[in-house]
């Protein structure tokens, strides 16, 4: 809360990542979050800027529960179709050491036709947003970004960017950033 009261910016948008996390802890927070920003000097439009990432194997009808757009992390336990039934879900999140697995296996032409079908279903422009999830240390091969247009790439703080926990290194994090920018061709 103490990012939030001393750095908010009112055009950044907060993605909060849960993981198994029980049902009154994530309303504490998202309750606590508001709290925070109805102290702020100035509108705070908080469903614009306010995102929860769930990467765990709850079933997705849990998370519109709490009235905010929500990513999902994709694993091979959920079935696609299934997923994009949710009125909140806002998009998918590919986990990078799956879709390599994915790739290595030969099925990823198959595996991105089917997620295709279902996120451009009927021929329209997806509202879903599809993102990668990477670690700041993962060898970034090229050709999955050939094959996949993400919309975003999700990083998480964490201890191979911090000088202490949750004390960012800010060398280490631009250095990080461009390895990455340059490795994928941006």
């Amino acid at each position: 809360m103490e990012i939030i009261e001393n750095n908010f910016g009112p055009h950044a948008r907060y993605y909060l990542h849960f993981n198994n996390e029980a049902d009154f802890v994530v309303e504490k927070i998202i309750s606590d979050l508001k709290e925070t920003i109805q102290k702020l000097p100035f509108p705070v439009d908080f469903s614009r800027q306010f995102f929860l990432e769930f990467s765990d194997s709850k079933n997705l009808y849990d998370y519109d529960q709490f009235d905010l757009w929500h990513y999902r992390y994709y694993n091979s336990n959920l079935k696609l179709p299934e997923i994009f039934k949710y009125k909140k879900l806002k998009g998918i999140i590919l986990d990078y050491k799956e879709l390599l697995k994915i790739f290595r296996s030969g099925v990823l032409s198959q595996f991105i036709q089917n997620l295709s079908q279902v996120l451009y279903a009927g021929g329209h422009q997806s509202r879903y947003e599809l993102g990668i999830n990477l670690d700041w240390d993962d060898p970034i091969y090229q050709i999955l970004f050939d094959y996949i247009d993400f919309d975003f790439i999700s990083l998480s703080i964490n201890s191979k960017i911090e000088v202490c926990y949750r004390n960012l290194d800010l060398e280490r994090f631009d250095t990080e950033l461009r390895h990455i920018a340059k490795a994928i061709g941006r």
